[in-house]
């Protein structure tokens, strides 16, 4: 079992708690103790609990000339090449101790004095210049991941024991806290009386009555992964002082400290001691020969794996262990779980590799350097993360700056997922180093102790995350450089009021509040990234940076009566307005600040005016940023070519129509399914649909549609739903339950249904693991609208699975119509490099089945449901739902589109709206130009390579050894647009057959 149930007791615990407050008089001023938007924190529940899953995709390095491979480290032979593994959950020391605070100055804001006397005791840290202190940004005070007690031997009572102490605590609200605990029987948990977080100057006296003749009581502090004296972004005079402690019972005094008698650096006076939590330990190993389950990858060499033999055996995968579980300490400690490092030797980016490999034989030129402005890291891993076992992998990086290590520094996610699948990653990491001597770290995180019954049971684990191949990469930029998330980027919206003419307010996607506070607050301004690290920094006038932010606000509302808008109207609470050209708006930017109002380094915010635009508004917006070199970058990059990023103010009532992109940016700059979808949409609609994007919607930041739209602005404007999630299968159209992501979409949904008033008018689902995510989720809501509205019972997640698996499952198959489709099939797109699942669908009693799969093993498999039903208005509504996304339909043969006869049927038979005539004509033109992994890999003899050209044009295909060397040129012409796939045999140019190895 992963965890002891405790036994229930009959006997009732008197708590009474009694706490005394006063103003603490020669404190320092300072903002309110609110969490910021505007700064990436390191990946916690609280702030990024919807921020878990990253599918980073097949993405690889630039390989020009102008790219040095810095380091790679293959771990072959079993060889960790310098790496090192660290106990994230040990503590590094123990900080509990008696002091007088002489030399602090009362700290940053008066409050480091002792309490009462000349002595406390203190659980916080001196400034130092170790190796854990000398990249401390803001000491004295605490850091993160403190886990620190203060404890009592224990002791007997009679009656009832009375606790009081005199208590000053300064930590990051709701989020760093003391609780003043007790224990009853020493192997149950510790019971709290009093938690106290933020800025607190009090005394306290709490009574209890512990069912037993003995207990312990103690003070604890623990501080998350961020937000700390440690990293800068919370200066405090912390964690908390404690003195004048009184333990009492019917009796009398029992025990009384005040810690006047004992030394200063003392962790142990009287009955009280200082005391640390059970780290969890280390288990990283390297292993080879590991039999994956990726059926369009095999990987025999070398990988970081984070188990070992003393693991339980893995039944998925024979010979192998599973990550160990979450191990549940004695005397009512809270459950300990895996969260480890590995870690790289000191890399000097000053020098490369000419062996691609881990020795750093050449020096850079200065020439050379003065230009490299941009980093990558890269890494292999293999994804086998089912969300239920709340396990996830991270990477961060950190600079040695004159032999001190830095904090370290990610993007602040944390990823999972997949697929059994090998993902090619790749993240650019300039912007977080301040050296030229850097540590990469790969990570393991074991959240059950957080996420337990709200993500699942955390019981199946896996040997995943599995790690190879990690490289650094330095390439030369010119200009500033950009790093932003869309999810800090402006949301599509609709208006805050029911009015559909109300005003539409310019938000941030990301929800700000608390991941359990109900209410969605999606930030007021947008923030991103800019650096110039060749070429001076970001230069600077009168109005601060030169970071500006371009803004086009057009009205395309059907009755084009209200104007376009540009000038100073536009401008917000954040960022100044420069200039105008009666279309383009000229803004400047803010610095972003954390909480405590000192600027944050290389961050920078806007806002527009929230009173200001109605529907029918799109907003077109890039930015361009200018160094102190006179250099000048766009973000996005073609931003001169007519590319920018664009909000909608929905609805614009130039459709009956809503089309909701989940898939949003993923695979393309618009989104692959958006890709597939745009081109059809042309050919089937008279009128284009308004179209929702959801931003980062794989990391559910509470921004689905029922996040923003309210019922009243459905039933007014439209008449059909299209939804499309694409591959995601957590976090799709989310329900009243789900813990990371508050929009209730599935209610949304619902009360439309329930209440459209427009013949046959209704919604249309797509998405290879919609059915699978609302099953699984135990959404009443999600349940609600997939069996009772949609008239869709959920089978399996995976058809692939179901048909054999990685032992020959069927992975694009021919999907043959049914009912309205009699005579339309198609093939669906499940094949490398990322094998696809597709939900298995049947249907209620009165669902109807749409479209089906190829039967297997005697049993039909249906891959469409669709639903008839009269709604509370006495209206005839019909849903469809299809167990794949858009993107996945493919001819399979020449003439007409099949995904416009598709939807075509779909609109004009089933939804009763208007479409185009059903002569379409066309040809299966790739939505984007694209390279696929080749299949299979390994190979011998021969390999297949898959590729699309979206438009004509001049195609190469090279292959390549691992030195850059030219092996083969496959193609060097002219193609037109299409698929197509091109076969290596292993032979060289010169016709030889080439020796093993990786290209």
């Amino acid at each position: 079992m992963r965890r002891s149930i405790p036994v229930i007791f009959a006997r009732i615990v008197v708590v009474t708690c009694l706490v005394l407050s006063f103003p603490f008089s020669n404190s320092i001023a300072r903002e309110p103790e609110t969490k910021p938007v505007l700064l990436q924190k390191e990946w916690s529940k609280e702030d990024y609990a919807g921020a878990l899953y990253e599918l980073t995709g097949n993405v690889m390095a630039p390989a020009a000339v102008d790219t040095f491979h810095i380091v790679k480290y293959d771990f072959e032979m079993r060889d960790w090449q310098g790496w090192t593994s660290f106990d994230q959950t040990a503590q590094y020391d123990t900080f509990w101790h008696v002091d007088d605070f002489v030399g602090l100055g009362g700290g940053d804001y008066g409050r480091l004095t002792p309490l009462e006397g000349g002595k406390s005791m203190w659980c916080g840290v001196r400034p130092g210049v170790g190796p854990y202190m000398c990249g401390w940004n803001e000491a004295p005070g605490y850091g993160n991941r403190w886990d620190q007690s203060l404890v009592t031997d224990p002791f007997s009572f009679l009656g009832g024991v009375t606790i009081s102490f005199r208590v000053r605590v300064d930590s990051e609200e709701e989020y760093d806290f003391l609780r003043i605990e007790y224990n009853k029987y020493f192997i149950m948990p510790w019971e709290e009386l009093v938690a106290l977080d933020g800025v607190v100057d009090t005394v306290i006296s709490c009574f209890f009555a512990p069912p037993s003749a003995m207990t312990k009581l103690r003070f604890n502090f623990s501080s998350d992964g961020a937000w700390s004296d440690e990293d800068g972004l919370w200066n405090s005079d912390g964690a908390c002082i404690i003195d004048s402690i009184t333990i009492s019972d019917t009796r009398g005094t029992i025990d009384f400290e005040d810690f006047e008698s004992a030394d200063v650096g003392d962790r142990a006076v009287g009955i009280w001691y200082a005391d640390t939590k059970e780290s969890f330990g280390t288990y990283a190993n390297l292993r080879g020969g590991i039999l994956d389950s990726d059926p369009c990858n095999q990987n025999s060499s070398t990988m970081i794996a984070f188990w070992d033999n003393t693991c339980f055996p893995s039944l998925e995968y024979p010979g192998m262990y599973v990550t160990p579980w979450c191990i549940s300490p004695l005397y009512g400690e809270d459950d300990i779980c895996q969260r480890e490092d590995v870690i790289s030797p000191v890399i000097d980016m000053t020098k490369y590799s000419s062996g691609r490999d881990e020795f750093q034989d050449l020096t850079i030129s200065p020439v050379d350097q003065a230009d490299l402005g941009g980093a990558f890291l890269t890494f292999t891993v293999y994804g086998d993360l089912p969300y239920g076992n709340c396990v996830y992998y991270n990477w961060s990086v950190r600079s040695i700056v004159n032999g001190c290590p830095g904090q370290w520094k990610d993007r602040g996610f944390g990823y999972g997922g997949g697929h059994r699948d090998y993902y090619f990653s790749r993240y650019g990491i300039a912007d977080l180093l301040d050296s030229d001597s850097i540590q990469v770290s790969l990570q393991i995180m074991d959240m059950c102790d957080v996420f337990f019954d709200s993500y699942g049971d955390c019981a199946e684990h896996t040997p995943s995350p599995l790690f190879d191949n990690v490289e650094i990469l330095r390439y030369k930029t010119n200009g500033p450089q950009w790093q932003y998330r869309a999810l800090d980027l402006f949301q599509d919206n609709f208006p805050s009021g029911t009015d559909i003419e109300s005003w539409i307010r310019a938000d941030a996607a990301n929800d700000i509040r608390h991941y359990d506070d109900p209410v969605i607050d999606p930030g007021d301004s947008i923030v991103l990234t800019c650096t110039s690290p060749l070429g001076g920094g970001i230069e600077e006038d009168a109005g601060g940076a030169r970071v500006y932010m371009h803004v086009k606000c057009e009205y395309i509302g059907h009755d084009l009566l209200k104007a376009d808008i540009s000038g100073p109207s536009l401008e917000g609470s954040y960022g100044s307005y420069l200039s105008d050209d009666g279309i383009w708006t000229i803004i400047q930017a803010d610095t972003a600040r954390t909480s405590w109002g000192n600027p944050a380094r290389d961050k920078y915010m806007f806002d527009l005016n929230d009173s200001l635009l109605t529907r029918g508004y799109v907003v077109e917006y890039y930015f361009k940023a200018y160094d102190v070199a006179g250099e000048s970058t766009t973000l996005p990059e073609d931003a001169a070519t007519g590319y920018y990023f664009e909000f909608t103010c929905l609805p614009t009532l130039n459709s009956q129509n809503l089309y909701v992109d989940d898939f949003d940016g993923r695979g393309s700059t618009k989104g692959i399914v958006q890709d597939y979808w745009d081109a059809t949409i042309r050919s089937v609609f008279f009128t284009l649909p308004d179209r929702y994007d959801v931003n980062s919607s794989i990391y559910q930041v509470s921004n689905g549609p029922g996040s923003r739209a309210k019922i009243e602005h459905l039933l007014a404007a439209y008449q059909g739903i299209i939804w499309d999630s694409g591959d995601l299968d957590s976090g799709t159209i989310t329900g009243e339950n789900n813990e990371t992501d508050k929009s209730n979409d599935c209610r949304l949904l619902i009360d439309w249904l329930d209440q459209l008033l427009y013949h046959k008018s209704g919604l249309l689902v797509m998405g290879d693991g919609v059915a699978a995510d609302l099953h699984l989720n135990g959404s009443v809501d999600g349940a609600e609208l997939l069996t009772d509205y949609c008239g869709v019972n959920f089978v399996h997640d995976s058809y692939f699975d179901m048909t054999g698996g990685s032992g020959g499952g069927m992975v694009n198959p021919l999907i043959t119509g049914l009912y309205i489709f009699p005579s339309l099939d198609f093939y669906i797109d499940g094949s490398c490099p990322v094998i696809k699942d597709f939900d298995v669908l049947e249907k209620t009693e009165s669902g109807t089945y749409l479209l089906q799969y190829p039967d297997f093993g005697g049993t039909p498999y249906y891959a469409g449901i669709g639903n008839t039903f009269v709604n509370s208005e006495g209206t005839t509504v019909r849903t469809a739902w299809f167990g794949f996304s858009f993107m996945h339909v493919r001819n399979g043969d020449g003439g007409t589109l099949k995904r416009n006869i598709l939807l075509h049927k779909m609109l004009r038979y089933w939804l009763d709206t208007k479409a185009a005539p059903e002569d379409l004509t066309g040809e299966d033109i790739p939505a984007v130009t694209a390279l696929a992994r080749n299949y299979p890999n390994p190979f011998n003899p021969s390999t297949t390579l898959k590729f699309d050209m979206a438009k004509k044009g001049h195609v190469s295909l090279k292959i390549y050894n691992v030195a850059g060397q030219l092996v083969r040129m496959l193609i060097n012409e002219e193609r037109d647009a299409g698929g197509y796939s091109e076969v290596w045999d292993g032979t060289s140019d010169s016709g030889s057959k080439v020796a093993s190895g990786v290209y």
